[in-house]
């Protein structure tokens, strides 16, 4: 991780795609992320840093911008490695980078690559796994429903691990009938122990 302080601001943006691409190429250029075979940039996030801006008149609605954002998530073979993402922080007037923060982005190398993509789980064992986790994750008077089922996959400190995502909503009802929803994910290993998905914090 790395941070500069924010020495001036700006009333300029840079443009979403310019953004993107603008880190992109500081990314690769400075050797910072090393694409291997079958890896790619996942899903974007672009956001500013802003606060009112100060002036002799004090007009209402006027802000400047600190600091823009991209947030770049990690692809392989296709499918997300749900917990392998890379920020950079930058000043939209002159470009200089501010800071970079990155989880779990350990490139692969084509000997490294893995090559077991045929799931080990069965069926039953898998919804065993997700049945456990959903009683875990709740609470008295809380209902569990998976909304969603995608295959993924979860960086270790030593390799890609093929994984099941199941988006879950949990729903409470108060005593007056009223229902809240909260949503989390599970991760089930496919090859594996699912403690081998205990975060690796890098």
């Amino acid at each position: 991780e790395f941070r500069k302080l924010i020495d001036h601001e700006t009333q300029k943006k840079i443009e979403k795609e310019q953004a993107i691409q603008l880190v992109k190429d500081f990314l690769v250029r400075e050797g910072l992320v090393r694409l291997g075979k079958g890896e790619a940039f996942g899903p974007v996030r672009v956001c500013s840093l802003q606060r009112d801006r100060e002036t002799e008149e004090d007009l209402p609605g006027e802000q400047s911008v600190l600091l823009q954002s991209v947030k770049l998530g990690r692809e392989f073979a296709g499918k997300p490695v749900v917990n392998s993402m890379i920020s950079v922080y930058f000043h939209p007037d002159n470009r200089e980078v501010l800071g970079i923060k990155h989880w779990n982005w350990t490139s692969v190398s084509t000997k490294e690559a893995p090559e077991r993509l045929t799931p080990i789980k069965r069926q039953k064992e898998v919804e065993s796994a997700v049945t456990r986790r959903m009683q875990g994750a709740c609470a008295k008077l809380e209902r569990a429903e998976v909304t969603r089922v995608t295959r993924a996959w979860f960086q270790t400190e030593d390799e890609l691990i093929p994984v099941l995502a199941f988006e879950v909503e949990i729903k409470r009802t108060d005593e007056k009938g009223n229902t809240s929803p909260r949503y989390h994910t599970e991760y089930v290993n496919l090859v594996g122990d699912d403690e081998a998905l205990r975060p690796a914090g890098r």
